[in-house]
């Protein structure tokens, strides 16, 4: 069976791809529901804006990760494009 693109090589490619951006978007996400439990656990220490601050941070890093998603998307398909053809064996 002739199965079209990549390989194991590609796909670790692909995974390794945009590493530093995705671990970022997570940071952030997770300091975002810091500073969202901050201020919903202890109001009186916590800024008035600590909440909006939060919510944005964390819409941010989520953002990112999808963007990420979408560029590896597209890298996955320029590289599978280029790849030859190969053959697998039938089960």
């Amino acid at each position: 069976m002739k199965v079209e693109g990549g390989s194991e090589e590609t796909a670790r490619r692909v995974r390794r791809a945009h590493r530093r951006e995705q671990l970022f978007g997570l940071l952030l996400v997770v300091l975002g529901a810091c500073a969202m439990m901050w201020a919903r656990l202890s109001p009186q220490d916590a800024p008035a804006y600590a909440l909006a601050v939060g919510v944005g941070v964390m819409v941010f890093g989520w953002g990112l990760i999808i963007h990420v998603v979408l560029l590896r998307r597209g890298e996955a398909r320029r590289m599978s494009e280029q790849a030859p053809a190969r053959d697998i064996p039938e089960p």
